[in-house]
Parts: C-alpha cells; structure tokens; sequence
C-alpha cells in the first residue's frame, strides 16, 4: 500500500497526524458525496482502533489510539457516537472546522451541489455500515477449521467491538488464539466477574484499555477494574481511559 499526506497539515498538526487524518478526509470526502453519514450538520466516518491497526500496520494499537487523541484534542477531528446499539463502542469522526476550510479552499467540485462536502446542506441520510471487515482471521487448516477466538469471546457475553478490539491487541503482543488460550483466559475472565460483580464485557474493556492480551484474577491492577468502571462516563468502561 502507499500513503499520502498533506504537508501543510504534517507542518501544522505532525507527520504521524497528518497520515492518519488523510485517511478520514478521503472517506468522509466520499460520504459527503455520496449523501451518506450525515449527522448534526457535518459528514462522520467511522472505524475502531482495531480496524486502523488493519490499515496502517506500522503502528501499534496504542500508538493510533494516540494520534486519534492528539488529532481530537488539536480540534482536526470531532468524536461523535451515531451507533444503533448501545453497546457498540464504535467511535465516528468528523472534520474540524479549521481542516475542512482548509480542504475545501484546495479541493476543486465539479458541481455546486458538490461545493462543500463538509458543510451543512440536507437532511440526515440513513446510514449503512462501513465496508472494512475488523475481524481477525485465525490460521487457517487444511484439515480441520480454525478455532474462532471471536466468536468464544462474543458467547461469554463480551460485545463484537470490544472482541475485535482485544483481537488487535493480542495481535500486536503476537499472542496465539487457540482454543486453549481462549479456555486459560476464559477462566480467569469468569473468575473476575465472580469475585467483583462486574460483566465479561467490563472485563474485556478494561483489558484492552490497559493493552492486555491477558487478564489475570490474581494481578493486583485488577482489583482496580471495579472503581475504573464507576469513575468512567456513565458507568461504563472508557479503553481510553488509562486505568
């Protein structure tokens, strides 16, 4: 694959930035233009942590989550949540004012209806999911099929998202997903829901928050997990919390 960048954005806002933002502008630029994603006045993309780790291999998990804090935090993206399920953690992104002024003065349209991709005009388009597949394939067998590691963590109650998002960071940490990893890890997950009254889905949130291919009843940083779910926004696990 190759990748671009504006200088003028890697000048203003880094280099690691200005890579990762051209990606949201080229598909929110596309959904602006095909009516698609259109909430609150702006046009939104979306993706997980997991499906950029997809994208951008170079970079670990960790490091996207922090350039999409830095592009968030230097106004170039605004957060947003238009999922359908509550229990979706997908998080979308629209342009900063300041960056889609910017592209909009560089871009030429070929229509008037197509003047400004990035400003208020319609009403809201139902939207569709987005094409990028997060799951994380297993080896394959010639002989046997593959243990899916997703799916035996989706049926301990543990939401697809927050699977694919601990799939990326067991990927990262060159974990193996077999059956007898999931059982050892299975154990320990019921053990943690047992003595601390909190779900497989808050068990795996806080795992991925802390970059864990692992969870352990036994660690002492997990007998935080209760008071990190109370302190988070509305009760429910933030990843991007640093607990």
């Amino acid at each position: 694959m190759h990748y671009s960048f504006d200088i003028e954005l890697a000048k203003k806002y880094g280099d690691r930035e200005a890579i990762l933002l051209q990606n949201f502008i080229y598909w929110i630029a596309k959904n602006a233009a095909n009516g698609k994603n259109y909430h609150d006045g702006r046009y939104w993309t979306y993706n997980s942590v997991a499906a950029l780790v997809a994208l951008f291999p170079f970079w670990t998990y960790k490091q996207i989550r922090n350039i999409l804090a830095s592009l968030v935090s230097q106004g170039c993206l605004i957060e947003g949540n238009y999922n359908e399920m509550k229990y979706d953690r997908t998080k979308w992104y629209a342009l900063g004012d300041e960056v889609a002024n910017c592209i909009c003065q560089t871009w030429k349209f070929d229509s008037p209806e197509t003047e400004n991709p990035f400003a208020q005009m319609g009403r809201p388009i139902p939207d569709n999911k987005p094409d990028i597949n997060t799951n994380n394939k297993q080896d394959n067998n010639a002989h046997a099929p593959a243990f899916d590691f997703k799916k035996a963590l989706m049926d301990l109650g543990i939401s697809e998202q927050t699977a694919a998002d601990w799939l990326a960071v067991r990927k990262n940490a060159k974990a193996t997903n077999t059956k007898t990893a999931f059982e050892a890890l299975k154990t320990q997950i019921e053990k943690i829901v047992r003595r601390y009254g909190v779900t497989a889905e808050q068990v795996a949130a806080f795992a991925v928050g802390k970059d864990w291919k692992a969870i352990n009843a036994e660690w002492d940083a997990v007998k935080q997990i209760k008071n990190a779910i109370a302190a988070a926004n509305n009760g429910g696990y933030d990843p991007s919390l640093p607990f």
